[in-house]
């Protein structure tokens, strides 16, 4: 044990407790049926607001959304909605934009490209404070085995949504993950349009 444990052995035990938790029920929507992986994700987002700081929610919950173990993305994708609405609700708007800044690049090297644009869709209509916007939500969800041309059409609007409404001064570095990606990628024409609509 570290020194400070050593001094402070209840609120160790209580912390790492508190972390094993957090990690057990962000595991257990991988190891369950449907129907108890939807309740663990009805949950969830409440348990961790209440036990964990916002910066620690995030990287649990956009790390678990973005897993290629996590069976149930379409459970994680609502958990990161209520979370992302927490944190509007709270006054902590800034904090959403600069997680979905700071996650856009993993988001975007998903494979195969229709789940990363499934999964983009899925994060900005999370991070939008339009009510318009969240309602498209569960119609994205279940679409997430579908991709088609409207897919793509839904991705550019939710995309220029937060494009529009929610950058300020990181325009370039949202502009810049997208024509990277355009290089590399076989969609080029979706996120080369996005770029240039930009």
């Amino acid at each position: 044990m570290d020194p400070v444990s050593q001094l402070f052995p209840d609120v160790w035990f209580s912390m790492s407790v508190t972390s094993d938790i957090s990690y057990i029920c962000c595991a257990r929507v991988r190891r369950v049926l449907p129907s108890e992986a939807r309740v663990v994700a009805r949950i969830l987002p409440q348990f961790l607001d209440d036990f964990f700081p916002p910066q620690d929610v995030m990287n649990k919950v956009i790390g678990e959304f973005l897993s290629n173990q996590q069976p149930y993305p379409q459970f994680m994708a609502t958990v990161v909605y209520k979370v992302f609405q927490t944190l509007h609700a709270t006054g902590q708007s800034s904090m959403v934009t600069d997680w979905v800044l700071l996650s856009l690049s993993n988001f975007t090297q998903r494979t195969p490209v229709a789940m990363a644009m499934w999964s983009l869709s899925c994060f900005f209509i999370s991070a939008s404070t339009s009510q318009w916007v969240s309602a498209l939500l569960p119609h994205v969800i279940s679409r997430m085995e579908n991709p088609e041309v409207v897919d793509i059409f839904l991705f550019c609007l939710v995309a220029l949504d937060f494009y529009r409404h929610q950058l300020d001064e990181n325009i370039r570095a949202f502009q810049s993950v997208f024509q990277t990606v355009a290089s590399h990628t076989s969609f080029i024409s979706s996120f080369t349009g996005l770029s240039a609509d930009c």
